[in-house]
């Protein structure tokens, strides 16, 4: 299927730059459309729109701006509901395809009931949002999040795309069969500016590299990151470096096992983070087993595209991208003991398996790969409903 018009909007109005998915996603679009128009932030929308010239420099990709909201909250969540609606209705027609790569707690509302009242196709697209629909909550957040992805009902031009086969199957579990069919699933993109040298592994000293944002508590890897690095620490040829953002809280205890690159706590600049990956032989991932249920992640392919394989835990989505793709690491809670995960750590052969695996999945992830099932995917969705 290919559309004559996408309108492509991410309308937070918020600091985060969201450059991989939002410029990924922009790609594979404009692979089966005529013309993309993106409307962004001013402050994001030139970060973007280099990433995608770069990417895919192409005509068919217009850019246009949005000024920013800087007062926070439910304000300028309601202001980028208003955004996206206009935007739905007077820059989009029945021809034409709006994507809302971030659609806030309001917008996910009025898009819908434009989207029935208009008979517009519309394309939300799902984070760490539909989260809600694994928990008991409490709050206007929650319950508005949750309402609309279990409960609202939906505009038969309306669909929800998330990130991975496995969340769609995992949505069985919490919502509808009937509901499902509201849900497409594509791959999560990704890709990399860097040309990756072959690493050699060298055993006398074993580098791991921490990335992803940490805190406090199990649920977002801090529990399995201190007792790692408390077990990794009676090793000495094992080097562990934080090149993460780490709470203060959790640094502190940290310090006395890791090598703390980032003394402060918060991310690193885009050169000394990637200064700092090209150093390190793995990747550690400290999210539990029972963690990306309903959400990708995008951290996980930092590993895959630097060519540095991932030490993990056996949650659904890092088995799920292991089984498509293939082994890009190992999962330490498949290990009988910490010393033999070690000794596979220093493994030279192994080592150069894993990464010539990374090689591979990078060129499958790849915008310019994945746009296929994208476009499968609409296709079907929209050939088989009655719009």
């Amino acid at each position: 299927m290919e559309f004559k018009k996408i309108v492509f909007v991410n309308a937070t109005l918020g600091g985060s730059i969201h450059e991989m998915i939002d410029s990924s996603l922009i790609v594979e679009f404009a692979e089966f459309s005529h013309k993309v128009n993106v409307y962004f932030l001013h402050t994001r929308s030139k970060v973007i729109e280099d990433a995608v010239h770069n990417l895919n420099p192409s005509h068919k990709v217009s850019f246009f701006s949005i000024y920013n909201i800087k007062r926070e909250s439910a304000y300028r969540d309601f202001i980028g509901a208003i955004v996206e609606a206009w935007l739905l209705a007077f820059k989009s027609n029945k021809d034409s395809l709006l994507v809302c790569s971030f659609a806030n707690r309001f917008s996910k509302y009025t898009l819908n009931f434009l989207s029935k009242l208009l008979k517009r196709k519309v394309v939300l697209c799902a984070h760490v949002d539909l989260e809600t629909v694994n928990y008991k909550g409490k709050g206007h957040y929650w319950y508005l999040v949750n309402r609309f992805y279990s409960h609202q009902s939906l505009s038969p031009y309306l669909r929800i795309l998330v990130l991975g086969d496995n969340i769609k199957q995992n949505l069985k579990n919490y919502i509808s069969v009937d509901r499902l069919r509201f849900f497409i699933s594509s791959d999560h993109p990704y890709y990399s500016y860097r040309v990756n040298e072959d690493h050699a592994i060298n055993s006398n000293t074993i580098h791991i590299g921490v990335v992803g944002s940490i805190t406090q508590g199990k649920q977002r890897g801090g529990d399995n990151l201190l007792s790692f690095a408390k077990a990794m620490s009676k090793y000495q040829y094992v080097e562990i470096h934080i090149i993460s953002r780490v709470h203060k809280d959790l640094m502190e205890k940290l310090t006395p096992y890791v090598h703390i690159e980032n003394e402060k706590g918060a991310y690193l600049s885009k050169e000394e983070y990637e200064r700092f990956i090209s150093q390190m032989d793995y990747l550690y991932y400290p999210y539990p087993s029972d963690c990306f249920k309903l959400t990708a992640s995008g951290a996980i392919f930092e590993s895959i595209v630097n060519k540095k394989p991932a030490l993990m835990y056996s949650n659904s989505y890092f088995k799920y991208l292991n089984q498509k793709y293939g082994r890009f690491g190992y999962f330490i809670d498949e290990f009988e003991s910490l010393d033999k995960l070690v000794l596979m750590l220093g493994d030279v052969e192994e080592y150069a398996k894993l990464c010539n695996s990374t090689v591979q999945i990078t060129n499958q992830i790849h915008p310019k790969e994945l746009y296929k099932s994208l476009e499968s995917e609409l296709t079907h969705t929209y050939d088989e409903s009655t719009v």
